[in-house]
């Protein structure tokens, strides 16, 4: 299993993605959550906020998931994170199998 870190401009951008990974089988589910971001850019500090989506999914569905995200986001270079999932409860394990395109 594997966790999918995804950033985007607004909520609404990263449900429209989500809600497409879920009906293409693609991830289990996402959390959404807003957040404020800092970051460098030409010797300038650049703040703001953005939504982080946290999408659960299978070993074998990462790169397919990815190339979705990159397909529908509106930023020129997306952050797409992908997290090892060391340790979970067998049957949450399971149910991300279950619902995704094994």
């Amino acid at each position: 299993m594997k966790l999918l870190y995804i950033t985007s401009k607004d909520k609404q951008e990263a449900k429209t993605i989500a809600k497409a990974l879920v009906k293409e089988k693609l991830i289990a589910c996402a959390n959404i959550h807003e957040i404020d971001f800092v970051y460098g850019e030409k010797d300038k500090i650049e703040e703001g906020n953005e939504v982080v989506m946290i999408a659960k999914t299978s070993d074998e569905l990462v790169y397919e998931a990815m190339e979705k995200v990159k397909s529908m986001h509106s930023y020129e270079c997306p952050c797409i994170l992908v997290l090892p999932v060391e340790t979970a409860n067998k049957e949450y394990v399971e149910w991300v199998n279950s619902v995704t395109k094994n």
